[in-house]
């Protein structure tokens, strides 16, 4: 999707990350690729992979790693990786070019929503709805796991900043939750 159409759905509360204890975004990822690869063809699918993205490695479920192309793959289930926000030309060619003889290619790229969150807050938020160690959860890992009813991808870019992946379907219903969180949160920041 072009930079242009990529349009920002909803912000909260202001476009300053430093000067917030808590930004969130709503937004279209410019890409969402699923490979799957077939049982015993990983490699097979990499290599097909990596003709269009050299820097590409296969990653271990909870990897999040980032390519010097440009994006991220990660990984939350063994024999699947997801590919985010890579240019509009690569990730053409991927679904494409990609011989359906060692596993398949998906454009998930209409089908979800990211939200972005920023800031100090960002832990304290979610943690009032994810049972995670925060200390004990690596800076650029991924899971696959559910927010109150809401069934997501978090990824953890650095110490305070995530990604939630979410079904357009549940988009608002997250937006609600993140939002009635981060308030009850930034109000009892100012207590």
């Amino acid at each position: 999707m072009p930079e242009a159409s990529r349009t920002i759905l909803k912000r909260f509360p202001s476009d300053a990350v430093a000067d917030t204890l808590l930004q969130l975004r709503l937004e279209v990822p410019h890409s969402l690729l699923q490979c799957m690869a077939w049982p015993g063809h990983k490699d097979a699918l990499t290599g097909h992979l990596k003709q269009t993205l050299p820097s590409l490695s296969w990653p271990d479920p909870g990897q999040l790693q980032e390519l010097s192309e440009g994006g991220l793959v990660f990984s939350t289930a063994p024999g699947s990786a997801m590919l985010l926000d890579l240019g509009a030309e690569n990730a053409r060619q991927l679904v494409s070019n990609t011989p359906m003889d060692s596993g398949s290619i998906f454009d998930q790229s209409e089908s979800r929503l990211l939200l972005d969150m920023q800031g100090t807050g960002v832990r304290g938020v979610l943690a009032s709805g994810l049972t995670v160690n925060f200390a004990a959860w690596p800076e650029r890992c991924a899971a696959a796991t559910m927010l109150d009813h809401i069934d997501i991808t978090v990824l953890r870019r650095q110490t305070d900043h995530f990604n939630l992946l979410v079904t357009r379907s549940y988009a608002q219903s997250l937006w609600d939750w993140v939002y009635e969180s981060g308030s009850n949160f930034l109000a009892r920041q100012g207590s």
